[in-house]
C-alpha cells in the first residue's frame, strides 16, 4: 500500500529532524540551541551516530607527503606519478597512479617519527639534500612504482588567514631520505 503524500512529508520531517539534531550534537558549542538538546543528547548523540564527521572528512590541517628523487642533473622531481588525470595516466583510466597512496604509506610505516629531519627552510628543493643519509627499506608491494634513492618530504598547509601573504600553498617541514629496494 503506497504512502500518501502527508505521511511522506511527515517521515521526511521526521528523518531531517533528527538529522538536525545529530548534526548539531557533533558541533562544538554555539549560540545556537535546539530545544531539548543540552549535555545529554550530546552524551548520547554517538551512540546513534557513532562516526562523527571525521569519518567523511579529512582534516584540512594535517600534513600531506611528496615524493621526489635528485635526476641526472641533480634536479629534484616529482616521483608520483599523479595527477591521476594526466596524458600519462591515460586521464585517469591507468589506476596505477593510485596504487601509490598505498605503497609509500607501506614504506613510511617502517621508520618511527625520530627518523625524520627537520627542512633547512620551507622549499621542497632545498629539503632534498643528497648529503642526507638513506635509510634502506624493501617494498613489498607486487607492481612496485616507487624503487631506488628517494626523498619523502612532509609538507604542512599554511593556515589559511595567512592565504594572501604568502605565495606557496604548503610548506616543507620534514624530510626522510629512503633508499627503497625492489625484489625483481
Amino acid at each position: 500500500m503506497p504512502l500518501s503524500r502527508a505521511r511522506s512529508l511527515a517521515v521526511g520531517a521526521v528523518i531531517a529532524l533528527l538529522a538536525l539534531y545529530g548534526i548539531h550534537a557533533q558541533l562544538p558549542q554555539s549560540a545556537l540551541r535546539l530545544p531539548g538538546a543540552g549535555q545529554e543528547l550530546r552524551a548520547q548523540a554517538p551512540r546513534v551516530f557513532p562516526q562523527g564527521w571525521a569519518f567523511f572528512t579529512k582534516s584540512p590541517r594535517d600534513p600531506s607527503f611528496q615524493i621526489h628523487r635528485l635526476d641526472e642533473t641533480g634536479d629534484v622531481v616529482m616521483a608520483s606519478l599523479t595527477p591521476h588525470s594526466s596524458p600519462h595516466n591515460a586521464f585517469g583510466f591507468d589506476r596505477q597512479s593510485r596504487t601509490q597512496g598505498t605503497e609509500y604509506a607501506l614504506l613510511l610505516a617502517e621508520f618511527p617519527l625520530d627518523a625524520w629531519r627537520d627542512c633547512p627552510t620551507t622549499e621542497v628543493e632545498a629539503c632534498a639534500d643528497p648529503s642526507l643519509p638513506a635509510r634502506p627499506v624493501v617494498n613489498g608491494v607486487p607492481s612496485p612504482t616507487l624503487c631506488g634513492d628517494l626523498f619523502v618530504i612532509a609538507l604542512e598547509p599554511q593556515p589559511w588567514a595567512w592565504r594572501d601573504l604568502v605565495d606557496d600553498t604548503h610548506r616543507a617541514e620534514r624530510v626522510l631520505r629512503i633508499d627503497v629496494e625492489c625484489p625483481a
